[in-house]
């Protein structure tokens, strides 16, 4: 495009910083020179950093590198970098420019997310692995953290758990007006990072069952019972009626990619 940068020294004390937003694996850059113009650099060396603040130079062959730029304004010069290098900061550092003008740069980075675990159970699936816990990070270098999940790839399809804190059957005693039974479901992942892996969800279905030992549900005259399940940021609630009994339930997505989620209800009354 039009533009570029050049400063109003053309010496060796100016550089020229991306912030890339996040952690990225760069595997390529790419310069011209100012468009239009007699500003370009033929020389250039590229810094990296985490912060910021601590810089390293970028290696190959075992030596510190001098990337070839630009002999005009308008050409684009690419390289490719021997390994990906993971960053969020590059600078590129002018080492010789134009004699017709001065130092000028406009600049391309070629790269993807990078994260160090993988977006989902049927990524873990493809790498051979068997069913167990996983650590998950489905938007990549995005801004959701990483979050823990149980993967079964004992069937054709890849089942994903989101775990929570319930065991899979959980015993109550009965419940009434004055004295209610109420059992609240935390889970290991927020609702935003369970959004991340039912986006592609295909169907999903909810269930809750209770079992009952002289306790009638369906026919006692009088007593209230619900069961809010259209959304999954709602509670999903149920009032049993007096005597005991025991909850248990799941929730399960079917995304298009065939990876399977399921997790318990939020909470139960």
């Amino acid at each position: 495009g039009a533009g570029g940068w050049s400063p109003l020294d053309s010496d060796h004390y100016q550089w020229l910083q991306v912030d890339l937003g996040s952690r990225k694996q760069v595997i390529a850059i790419a310069t011209q020179g100012r468009y239009s113009s007699s500003d370009w650099t033929t020389r250039y060396r590229l810094l990296y950093s985490d912060t910021g603040r601590n810089w390293k130079p970028y290696h190959q062959d075992g030596n510190i590198w001098a990337f070839s730029g630009n002999s005009n304004s308008e050409s684009v010069v690419r390289h490719e970098l021997q390994q990906g290098t993971v960053v969020r900061f590059l600078r590129f550092v002018p080492l010789e420019w134009s004699e017709e003008g001065r130092i000028g740069l406009r600049i391309e980075v070629y790269g993807c997310s990078y994260s160090i675990y993988e977006p989902s159970c049927e990524a873990y699936k493809h790498l051979g692995r068997s069913s167990d816990t996983y650590w998950i990070d489905p938007d990549g270098s995005g801004p959701l953290a990483p979050f823990k999940v149980s993967c079964n790839m004992t069937e054709d399809k890849v089942w994903t758990t989101v775990m929570n804190n319930l065991p899979a059957k959980t015993t109550i005693t009965g419940s009434s007006k004055e004295k209610r039974t109420v059992l609240q479901v935390n889970y290991s992942a927020s609702m935003d990072q369970v959004t991340a892996i039912t986006t592609s969800a295909e169907s999903c279905e909810q269930h809750i069952s209770y079992s009952c030992r002289m306790s009638r549900l369906l026919n006692t005259p009088g007593k209230r019972r619900f069961f809010n399940s259209r959304r999954l940021e709602q509670g999903s609630g149920f009032e049993p009626p007096g005597g005991p009994g025991a909850f248990s339930g799941y929730s399960r997505f079917l995304p298009a990619s065939k990876d399977i989620v399921h997790w318990g209800h939020r909470q139960i009354f």
